[in-house]
C-alpha cells in the first residue's frame, strides 16, 4: 500500500520505532462506527476496512516481537485508538486460536458503546473494574463477541483517578493470567503522557503501537510520545488516511 496522506509528515515517524514501522491506511473508521451499530463486521472479511486491518495484522505478525500483547495507544485524544484496537483484535481473531481485547481506558471507558449490538451478553458480565477492585475472578469478567471467537474484557463504569493509580498489582496479575490463556492480547490504552497513563504503563506497556490520525495528530506530540516510549515503541498506525 502506498504512503497515506497525513498532516503529520511521514518522515516524522520514521526512525522512531524499535521493531520497524507498521503503516495502514484505514477508511475513516470513526465515521463507519457512527453509521453502524458496531465498529466492525466479523462476518464479512471483504469490506475495504477489514482488508486494511488484515494487512495491518499481517505486518504485526511478521515483526520480531518478544510478546503477543499489543498495547494500542496514541499521543493525544481523538486519534481513534479504541476503534483501531477493536478492528485489529477482530481481524486477529479470524486466524488465531484465541484473542482477548482488553480495555484499559479506566477513567473514560467507551468500548461497550463502540461494540454496540456485537457485545452480546456483556450486560450480564461484570466489568473489568470489578476485577481490579477484587470483587470478581478474571474469568468472570470476559465475554465473547457474537458470531466470532473474539473475547473481551471491558470496563462498565469509570473508575476514579485515585483508584486507577493504585491498580498496579491487580493489573499485573490479570495481564499475567491473560497471557497464559490467550494467543494474542490487544490492549486499548489511554494517550501516552495523560493523567490516565500511569506509571504502570511506563513499566509494563511493551510493545506499543501509536495511532496517528490524519488532520488530528500533532508532530510534536507524536515525537514526545515516541521519546517517552523509547525502544518499547514497535510501530505507528496511520488512521483515517487515504492511499494516493
Amino acid at each position: 500500500m502506498s504512503a497515506p496522506r497525513l498532516s503529520l509528515p511521514a518522515d516524522a515517524l520514521h526512525g522512531e520505532t524499535a521493531a520497524g514501522l507498521v503503516v495502514t491506511a484505514t477508511e475513516r473508521p470513526g465515521k463507519v462506527a457512527k453509521r453502524a451499530k458496531s465498529a466492525f463486521n466479523l462476518t464479512d472479511a471483504t469490506t475495504p476496512l477489514n482488508a486494511c486491518y488484515a494487512e495491518l495484522a499481517k505486518g504485526i505478525e511478521a515483526l520480531p516481537l518478544r510478546r503477543k500483547s499489543l498495547f494500542i495507544a496514541s499521543a493525544g485524544a481523538g486519534e481513534g485508538t479504541t476503534t483501531t484496537a477493536v478492528n485489529l483484535a477482530g481481524v486477529l481473531s479470524r486466524t488465531s486460536s484465541s484473542v482477548l481485547l482488553m480495555e484499559l481506558r479506566l477513567l473514560a471507558p467507551r468500548l461497550l458503546h463502540l461494540l454496540g449490538d456485537s457485545a452480546g451478553d456483556a450486560a450480564s458480565v461484570p466489568g473489568l473494574e470489578e476485577l481490579l477492585r477484587g470483587a470478581t475472578p478474571a474469568s468472570d469478567c470476559i465475554f465473547r463477541v457474537e458470531g466470532s471467537s473474539l473475547s473481551v474484557a471491558a470496563v462498565r463504569s469509570a473508575m476514579s483517578l485515585e483508584e486507577v493509580t493504585h491498580q498496579s498489582g491487580p493489573l499485573n496479575d490479570f495481564l499475567a493470567w491473560a497471557e497464559e490463556q490467550y494467543e494474542w492480547l490487544v490492549l486499548d490504552c489511554p494517550p501516552v503522557g495523560s493523567a490516565e497513563w500511569t506509571r504502570w504503563f511506563d513499566l509494563n506497556a511493551d510493545p506499543v503501537f501509536l495511532v496517528a490520525r490524519a488532520g488530528v495528530t500533532r508532530k510534536r506530540a507524536w515525537q514526545a510520545a515516541a521519546r517517552r516510549l523509547k525502544d518499547r515503541l514497535a510501530g505507528a498506525i496511520l488512521n483515517d488516511s487515504t492511499p494516493k
